[in-house]
């Protein structure tokens, strides 16, 4: 929100939510996007408006097929050098998918539900050496949210889950008004100031 340069969200796999939670979707997903971009097809419009966002998420099934070689990467390098930030929710991307995104990733937030189920889904991913396949200059955090009133995290499981895994722990607390999509709460601020501090950072 305190971009001087436009911010792009954008969603790997169409119809997996962010159109449906900030009312607007675009014409093609970025996978979509990223097909066209490359067969010289320029869309008649490549992102949607949301909330102060360029939005790329689609309500429309996506193209199976796989993308050629490179397409995705090219597009996402046109999209830093015209955006302040990039933001790409992969939700949970297949092995294809997981290799171009951490490749050239900046920075990877692996976000679980604070459950024991999303505990363990983490640890699966990390132990699976998700991180070791980022780039060079990649870094990564653990983002562990409370979703329900009342939800305890293991602080210390998380912590020793995330000690040499990755460079930070992050809790954030269960607010029922993000459900609303009313971010801008004295509560939630800690974790915006957190988040920020998280993506100003350089390996």
């Amino acid at each position: 929100r305190h971009s001087t340069i436009p911010v792009l969200l954008a969603e790997l796999g169409s119809g997996s939510g962010l159109a449906a939670l900030t009312g607007a979707a675009a014409p093609l997903g970025l996978c979509e996007l990223a097909r066209a971009v490359d067969e010289e097809r320029a869309p008649e419009r490549p992102f949607a408006e949301a909330a102060g966002l360029r939005l790329v998420a689609s309500t429309q099934p996506g193209d199976p097929a796989p993308l050629p070689a490179g397409a995705l990467e090219r597009l996402l390098d046109d999209a830093r050098a015209a955006h302040g930030l990039v933001v790409v929710d992969a939700g949970q991307p297949t092995a294809r998918d997981a290799e171009r995104l951490l490749a050239i990733a900046d920075h990877l937030l692996l976000c679980v539900p604070a459950t024991a189920a999303g505990v363990h889904r983490a640890e699966l991913q990390l132990a699976g050496g998700l991180l070791g396949r980022m780039g060079a200059t990649g870094r990564g955090a653990l983002v562990c949210a409370a979703t329900q009133p009342g939800a305890r995290p293991q602080v210390r499981q998380l912590r020793r889950l995330a000690d040499g895994r990755v460079d930070r722990l992050l809790l954030v607390p269960h607010l029922p008004q993000l459900a609303h999509g009313e971010l801008d709460q004295p509560a939630f601020e800690p974790t915006l100031v957190a988040l920020a501090t998280i993506l100003r950072s350089r390996a």
